[in-house]
């Protein structure tokens, strides 16, 4: 009887144990809702204001942005970790 009383002591310290967490971890998930919330209004308005930036530049200006842009892009995913190149046509100095 001694064992069962302090096996439903540790049972319900469990259960209040748990029931802390939940309620820290609902509290985070909202504060998470929150960021996510400003973020992506911040995100609308950065895209807007760049939209009005974008529409005074030339057109043939962008198309080549894009590309430059999209090249840099993938030689810095290329580049990294264990696949690493270098620049075409640069030869290392021989001393090194």
């Amino acid at each position: 009887m001694v064992n069962a009383d302090a096996r439903d002591k540790q049972v319900k310290a469990a259960q209040a144990e748990l029931i802390a967490e939940a309620a820290e971890i609902e509290k985070e998930k909202e504060e998470a809702r929150k960021r996510t919330a400003e973020d992506e209004k911040q995100l609308t308005e950065w895209r807007g204001k760049r939209d009005q930036m974008r529409a005074g530049v030339n057109e043939d200006l962008l198309r080549h942005y894009e590309r430059v842009a999209k090249f840099s892009r993938q030689r810095h995913l290329r580049s990294s970790g264990s696949q690493m190149h270098g620049l075409p046509g640069y030869a290392a100095p021989a001393d090194l």
